[in-house]
Formats: C-alpha cells, sequence, structure tokens
C-alpha cells in the first residue's frame, strides 16, 4: 500500500504542474499525443513481458505497473525539468496522468493481468 501511495502522490502532484502548465498555455495537443503514446508503449512493453512470461509473482504486477508506468516517467520529468522549453518534462508528466487514469480505468488489464492471461503464479 505505501508503493501505491507513492504512486498516487506522483500523479497528483504531476496534475498540479501540468495544471500551471495549461494556465500558461505551454501544452499542446502534440505533447498530449506523444504522451498517450508513451503510456501505451510502456503498457504494450509490459504486457508482452507478461504474455511470454512461464510464470509470474503474484503481485508483481503491483510493483511493475505503478513503477514503470508512473514513477519512471515521474523521475524522469524531474530530472530533466530543466529543459529549455521543458517539454520533454511536460510529456512524461502527462504520460503519469494518462497512466494514472489507464491503471483506473482498465483495472483488469492492468493489475489483473496475470489472471487475464491465464500465467502460473508463484509466491
Amino acid at each position: 500500500m505505501p508503493f501505491l501511495l507513492l504512486c498516487i502522490i506522483a500523479i497528483i502532484k504531476s496534475a498540479r504542474l501540468i495544471y500551471k502548465c495549461i494556465k500558461d498555455k505551454s501544452i499542446s495537443i502534440n505533447h498530449c499525443i506523444v504522451a498517450l503514446s508513451t503510456t501505451l508503449i510502456i503498457y504494450g512493453l509490459i504486457f508482452v513481458n507478461y504474455y511470454y512470461s512461464e510464470t509470474a509473482y503474484a503481485f508483481g504486477a503491483y510493483f511493475m505497473f505503478p513503477f514503470f508506468m508512473v514513477i519512471v516517467p515521474f523521475l524522469i520529468s524531474r530530472f530533466i525539468k530543466n529543459d529549455p522549453p521543458k517539454s520533454l518534462s511536460n510529456i512524461f508528466l502527462l504520460s503519469v496522468i494518462f497512466s494514472g487514469i489507464f491503471i483506473i480505468v482498465f483495472f483488469r488489464y492492468t493489475f489483473d493481468l496475470v489472471k487475464f492471461l491465464k500465467i502460473p503464479i508463484h509466491y
């Protein structure tokens, strides 16, 4: 639970930063398209990893999805915040928000992916 709480905090902080950027009109539809593509690519890579796995850890999805879809893009956005136009940072922040929405809306295909793919579970 603390790990998921950390992800929720990262999503909320990203939303606040993006809200400021929207007020400054420094985000365009192109940023949204690239961020959504980034989110889908990360999800696709995780999905392929699970699809070709012979076994999976029972709680692996609860760590893998939040880590790679929320924590890593959030940390990348914070490390590259000195980018002059800040567009790359904004793309990763938008990706964090899209990932949070994606994980909530498609809960069955994220946290229950192991069951969905019928992969043998090990503890």
